[in-house]
C-alpha cells in the first residue's frame, strides 16, 4: 500500500521529523500529536517538518497527507492546449485521493471491527448476567425451601433470598451496562459508516464515469473527427502549399541532371551524379587482390589522391608499417606505406584494404581495412547486445564490477542447483517478499516464539481442550460475574459448614419441635417474604433475558455497520481501479494526441564517415513512419553533410 503517513512517538527534546510521502501542495501535509490536528510547526525542508515546540516525551506525533479535492489542479477549456503536466498533475490528485481514501477505509474497518468485539464482549456479559439471574434465583427458591424445612433456618433463608436479590440487581445493572456498551459499539460504527459514505462522495465511481463526468475536461473522439484539433496542425492542402511535391517537384535517377532551384533530387538522383562526377575525376579504382595492381599510375592526372580498393588481401606481409610483397598485373614489386603496426602480418583471409596513390608510380599510402562482410553482419545482428554492453560500462561500469566479483560469480555458478530450487519457489519468496514486514515482526519477538516452541506440549493440551476453553469463552461474562462477586462466593465458600450441616440443623429443629411451632408464625412470615424476594429474582432474570437480546442485537448491527464499512472500503478500492484505467485512456489519448506532432529531421548524414555509395541511407529507418522512397537528401553549400528529411 502507497504511504501516505509517518508516526513517531515524542521524546521531549527532538523537534525535527521527516516524512516520506509525496505530496502537491505544502498545505496538504497535516500533523496530529495525541490525535489532536496541530499547526504549531513549520517546514524545515520538502521532507521534513519542526515543531515550535518539542512535543512532549510519549506523544503519539502523525504527519499525514489529506490532497485537497475540492477541484482539479488543472482545468481544460475548447480550443486550449493540453499538456502532459496539467495530465499527469490531475491524476496524481486523484491518485493520492483514492490512496488517502484506502488509508481511511482501512481504519475505519478496523474501528468496526472493534465495535464487533466490543458488541460480542457486551453479548457475552449479557449472556453472564442471564446466568447470575438464574443463580440468584435458584439461590432464593433454596432460602422458600429452607424455610420451610426449619423455622430455625428461616431467618437464614431470608438472608440468603435478599442476597440473591441483592446479585439479581447487581445482574440487572452488568446488563445494563452490557447494552450501553452495545450501543456505542454500534454508535461506533454507524459514525465509520457515514464517514466512508464521505470520503465515497469526493471520488468518481464506474456509473458516473460512463454517465461523462470527464466528457467536459478532453476531447472525444467524436469531437477530435469534428475537426477540433484542424487549426492546430496543416492540412494536406497547407502542407502541400509549404513543402516540395515528391510527384510534381522531385529530381529522379531517370531524369537528366539540371541544376535548377525549382526541384528538389532524390537519393538516386544523387547517388547516380556523384558517381558520373568522381568517374569524371578518376578517384575510385577497385582490384581483386593485392598482386592485380594496375601496372600504370591509376589517378587520372598521374598524381596522388586516387583510392585503390583491394578486394582481398589475405597473405599480404608487413614490417614496421611497410608491406613490400604486392605486385601489379605484371609482377612488378608494389610498396605500400603506413600499415597499422596491430594488424596481423600476413593479414588474415577476407579482409580488403583501401590505399591511395601517392604520385610515384607503384607506391601507395595505406587508407583504412575493409572487415569481412560476414564480420559486419555479426556485429549489426548483435548491435542491441553491444548496445547493452556498453550501457553496463558508461555511465557506470557494471561489468568491472561484476570482473571484479568473478570468484563470486564462480560460487554462483557453483551453486546453480540451489539458484534453481530458489527460481522454482520464486512465487514462496514472492509471497515472503510481499509479507516481509510480518517476517520482520516475527523476527524481533523471536524469543516469544522461541518460548512458545518450548511451551508446545501446553500449547497442544490448550488445543486438545479447545471446545472446553471455547464454551468458557462463551461464558466469559459469567466468568467476570463470578469474579465481580467474589466476595459472595467467598462467604459461601467460608459457611460451607454450615451449610452442610443444614440437614443436622433440621434434625435439631424437629427436637425443638415446641420452639418451632412458638416461631411457626414468624417463619411463615419470613418464607412470605423469600417467596417476594423470589418473585423479584425472578422478574430480575427476565429484565436481564431481555437486555441480552438487545446486547444481541446491537451486535447484529455491529456486525452489519462492519459488513458496511468493508463494503464501502471495496468500493473504494473499485473507485481507485476506475480511476486508473481513467488515468490510462487519458495518457493514451495524450499520446494520441502528441503523435500529431510534426516529425523532427534525421541525425546527419556525414560522407566522410559514409563512403559506400551503393547504399547511401544504410537500408535504415531513421525517423517514425520512414517510406525509403520518399527520403530526400540535402546538402548545403560549402559542407560535406548531407540531412535527411521529411517531404
Amino acid at each position: 500500500m502507497a504511504v501516505t503517513q509517518n508516526t513517531y512517538t515524542g521524546d521531549g527534546s527532538t523537534v525535527l521529523f521527516s516524512f516520506t510521502f509525496p505530496y502537491l501542495e505544502t498545505t496538504d501535509i497535516k500533523v496530529s500529536l495525541n490525535g489532536t490536528v496541530t499547526t504549531a510547526y513549520t517546514l524545515a525542508n520538502a521532507t521534513t517538518i519542526q515543531f515550535n515546540t518539542a512535543p512532549a516525551n510519549g506523544a503519539a506525533i502523525r504527519i499525514y497527507r489529506v490532497t485537497d479535492d475540492a477541484a482539479l489542479s488543472a482545468q481544460f477549456y475548447p480550443g486550449s492546449a493540453i499538456r502532459s503536466q496539467d495530465l499527469n498533475d490531475n491524476f496524481t490528485q486523484n491518485l493520492y485521493v483514492t490512496q488517502e481514501s484506502n488509508r481511511d477505509a482501512t481504519a475505519a474497518i478496523a474501528t468496526a471491527d472493534a465495535a464487533t468485539a466490543t458488541a460480542n464482549t457486551a453479548l457475552s456479559n449479557s449472556t453472564a448476567a442471564v446466568s447470575t439471574a438464574n443463580t440468584a434465583a435458584a439461590d432464593a427458591a433454596s432460602a422458600v425451601s429452607t424455610a420451610n424445612t426449619a423455622s430455625s433456618n428461616a431467618s437464614a433463608a431470608v438472608a440468603t433470598a435478599n442476597t440473591a436479590s441483592s446479585d439479581a440487581s447487581a445482574a440487572v445493572s452488568t446488563a445494563n451496562s452490557a447494552a450501553a456498551d452495545a450501543a456505542t459499539a454500534v454508535s461506533t460504527a454507524n459514525a465509520t459508516q457515514a464517514a466512508q459514505a464521505a470520503l465515497e462522495a469526493n471520488v468518481y465511481d464506474a456509473t458516473e464515469l460512463d454517465g461523462g463526468q470527464l466528457d467536459t475536461r478532453y476531447y472525444t473522439e467524436t469531437e477530435l473527427d469534428a475537426g477540433q484539433l484542424d487549426n492546430r496542425y496543416y492540412t494536406e492542402t497547407e502542407a502541400d502549399a509549404r513543402f516540395w511535391n515528391v510527384n510534381t517537384e522531385a529530381l529522379d535517377s531517370a531524369d537528366t541532371w539540371t541544376p535548377t532551384d525549382g526541384t528538389v533530387a532524390t537519393t538516386a538522383a544523387i547517388e547516380a551524379r556523384i558517381i558520373t562526377l568522381v568517374d569524371d575525376v578518376g578517384g575510385f579504382v577497385p582490384v581483386a587482390s593485392y598482386t592485380s595492381f594496375p601496372t600504370i599510375n591509376p589517378d587520372p592526372n598521374d598524381d596522388a589522391g586516387t583510392v585503390v580498393s583491394i578486394q582481398n588481401v589475405s597473405g599480404l606481409t608487413h614490417s614496421a608499417g611497410t608491406s613490400t610483397n604486392a605486385t601489379t598485373t605484371g609482377a612488378v614489386a608494389v610498396t605500400i606505406t603506413g600499415i597499422p603496426g596491430g594488424l596481423p602480418s600476413p593479414v588474415p583471409d577476407d579482409y580488403g584494404m583501401l590505399v591511395v596513390t601517392t604520385g610515384t608510380l607503384n607506391s601507395y599510402t595505406f587508407h583504412r581495412l575493409v572487415a569481412p562482410a560476414s564480420d559486419v553482419v555479426d556485429v549489426a545482428n548483435n548491435a542491441t547486445n553491444i548496445t547493452t554492453v556498453a550501457g553496463q560500462i558508461s555511465p557506470t561500469n557494471n561489468v568491472g564490477t561484476v570482473a571484479g566479483i568473478a570468484s563470486n560469480v564462480t560460487t554462483v555458478a557453483t551453486n546453480n542447483a540451489n539458484v534453481t530450487t530458489v527460481a522454482g519457489n520464486i512465487a514462496n519468496v514472492n509471497t515472503v517478499a510481499g509479507i516481509s514486514s510480518n517476517v520482520t515482526t516475527v523476527a524481533g519477538i523471536s524469543a516469544n516464539v522461541t518460548t512458545v516452541a518450548g511451551n508446545t506440549a501446553n500449547i497442544n493440551a490448550v488445543a486438545a481442550d479447545a471446545t472446553d476453553i471455547g464454551t468458557v469463552a462463551g461464558s466469559i461474562a459469567n466468568v467476570n460475574a463470578v469474579g465481580t462477586d467474589i466476595a459472595s462466593v467467598n462467604t459461601a465458600a467460608a459457611n460451607l459448614a454450615a451449610i452442610i450441616a443444614a440437614p443436622t440443623e433440621a434434625a435439631n429443629a424437629a427436637a425443638s419441635a415446641s420452639a418451632a411451632a412458638t416461631s411457626e408464625t414468624n417463619a411463615a412470615a419470613s418464607a412470605t417474604n423469600a417467596a417476594t424476594s423470589a418473585s423479584a429474582a425472578a422478574t430480575s432474570e427476565s429484565n436481564a433475558a431481555t437486555s441480552a437480546g438487545n446486547a444481541a442485537t446491537s451486535e447484529t448491527n455491529a456486525l452489519a455497520s462492519a459488513t458496511a464499512a468493508a463494503s464501502s472500503a471495496a468500493a473504494a478500492l473499485v473507485s481507485e481501479t476506475n480511476a486508473d484505467n481513467s488515468a490510462d485512456l487519458a495518457l493514451q489519448y495524450r499520446d494520441d494526441t502528441a503523435g500529431l506532432l510534426a516529425q523532427a529531421d534525421s541525425d546527419a548524414y556525414n560522407v566522410n564517415t559514409n563512403q559506400s555509395w551503393g547504399d547511401i541511407i544504410s537500408g535504415a529507418a531513421h525517423f517514425a513512419n520512414e517510406v525509403l522512397a520518399d527520403i530526400l537528401l540535402t546538402m548545403s553549400k560549402g559542407t560535406n553533410t548531407y540531412d535527411y528529411g521529411t517531404l
